[in-house]
């Protein structure tokens, strides 16, 4: 995987779950080139990022700017081909899953990225859950959510690895207001993510969201 993908983590407010999701990456996923940002600023994060990646790049604008334009600054801090997105409150019991993830993007020009959260972790109505798919490439099992809802499953900032050349093609991420814009833009396109069957990956941090405006660590930051 050297040279061929960088990942890059969103960050802030939160270095007990920033631990936890960085250890949980496994001493070789650590070895790759990582791109940071905290778009909160706060030195307890930046100081457990740098201890555990001291090899890592964390970028610092000056001041918050807003989740899409801070990862669209990341971004434009990579030179690889692939990127591994990731948040910094998320788990992984399996490690091996980028190549696969490669192979599954290599296969299909339609998919924007492979989601690796697993699917029993993601808040899914039943009767809408039965309408999920599952196909195979190369040996590798993958689920398609485009039957489950017509404009989401397009996009996706739970932990995915996506083409680097994806998001040049869109513009960036900052011309667009929430996440499910970008998902209705790709699905409005005809294109869609794919979840490795076997993701290993679960959210660990839903409680503490820095998303809810109630959230105390958030409003020590006003």
């Amino acid at each position: 995987m050297s040279g061929q993908i960088t990942i890059c983590m969103t960050m802030g407010l939160r270095p007990d779950y920033l631990e936890q999701t960085i250890e949980s990456l496994g001493p070789q996923m650590r070895l790759l080139p990582i791109v940071a940002i905290n778009d909160f600023g706060d030195d307890p994060t930046n100081r457990m990022f740098d201890r555990l990646c001291p090899h890592g790049r964390r970028i610092d604008l000056g001041g918050r700017v807003g989740h899409h334009a801070a990862v669209d600054a990341m971004y434009e801090a990579v030179d690889t081909p692939y990127i591994f997105h990731i948040e910094d409150d998320w788990h992984f019991a399996r490690t091996d899953f980028l190549p696969e993830a490669i192979a599954l993007l290599d296969s299909d020009p339609t998919m924007t990225s492979v989601c690796v959260r697993e699917l029993d972790d993601m808040p899914i109505e039943p009767q809408r859950a039965a309408r999920v798919t599952y196909e195979e490439v190369g040996g590798v099992s993958y689920a398609l959510m485009t039957r489950v809802h017509m404009r989401w499953y397009g996009f996706t900032f739970n932990p995915h690895v996506i083409r680097r050349s994806t998001w040049q093609d869109l513009g960036g991420y900052s011309r667009f207001g929430k996440e499910k814009d970008i998902s209705r833009h790709m699905r409005a396109a005809g294109r869609h993510v794919g979840y490795l069957e076997d993701g290993g990956c679960r959210h660990i941090g839903a409680e503490h969201s820095i998303a809810r405006k109630s959230n105390p660590l958030l409003a020590a930051q006003a």
